[in-house]
């Protein structure tokens, strides 16, 4: 029995086949801007038994994800959506439809792995960092503006300024105002990941791996020489979830 386990997040909707609970292939991907272009992808898919998504957007893409697979495999998917308690991970939050359903896959995923006890971090339109114990309760975490969120807001506040390329050089005695920019947004962000993992571990007293995943981990990754890069993390709690839930 397989299933289709997919992440809709802010810009862009991840996806991957599943069997008993793992991947079956590395997740792939393609922007909302490209989502006309979901249909030759998926056609090529093994017709899956279930389908199952994660949205921090729901709307018309995820109405259009529906209609795709009713179109392709006559099935409509489940949305999936944060529990008090799943997959291995137990909420901090008192109300746990206020905590991100990508949240709390990301860290069933770091416990399916077997990752814990762990600082998780998702590194998309915003960056979230959630502490979960060896056990798997999840202690709590804290929400800050991503990359392509900086840039946005950046570029609203002060128009004079040049728009920001995240590759290319950088440097902490920046002699020029884009690479200034640049650093100050990824080496800046690494900083402050870096500085909120040191507290975490600090508070909880706990010796916490750090675990990065999202769109922009791989920017961020190598100023944050400690950690585990987790791509699928997402899809792989999904995919766990959907046989332990």
């Amino acid at each position: 029995m397989t299933t289709l386990v997919i992440d809709i997040g802010n810009s862009r909707i991840k996806w991957a086949i599943a069997d008993r609970g793992h991947l079956l292939a590395p997740g792939e991907a393609c922007p909302h801007s490209a989502i006309d272009a979901l249909h030759g992808h998926w056609a090529r898919l093994p017709p899956p038994t279930a389908v199952r998504y994660v949205t921090t957007a729901p709307g018309p893409i995820s109405a259009r994800v529906t209609e795709l697979s009713q179109t392709l495999w006559g099935i409509t998917p489940r949305r999936v959506r944060t529990p008090k308690e799943g997959a291995g991970i137990r909420i901090a939050y008192p109300d746990p439809g206020q905590l991100g359903t990508d949240r709390w896959l990301a860290m069933a995923g770091a416990a399916a792995r077997g990752l814990l006890p762990a600082c998780i971090v998702d590194c998309g339109s915003a960056i979230t960092v959630d502490a979960v114990n060896p056990h798997g309760h999840h202690l709590g975490g804290v929400i800050l503006a991503g990359l392509a969120t900086q840039q946005l807001g950046l570029a609203q506040r002060t128009p004079g300024l040049p728009p920001i390329d995240v590759e290319g050089e950088l440097t902490h005695l920046a002699t020029d105002t884009r690479t200034g920019l640049r650093s100050g947004l990824v080496l800046g962000t690494a900083a402050s990941v870096e500085g909120l993992y040191n507290r975490l571990q600090a508070a909880t007293e706990l010796d916490l791996r750090l675990v990065l995943t999202g769109g922009d981990a791989e920017t961020l990754r190598p100023h944050l020489p400690a950690s585990l890069h987790a791509p699928d993390l997402v899809l792989e709690g999904l995919a766990h979830g959907a046989v332990s839930t």
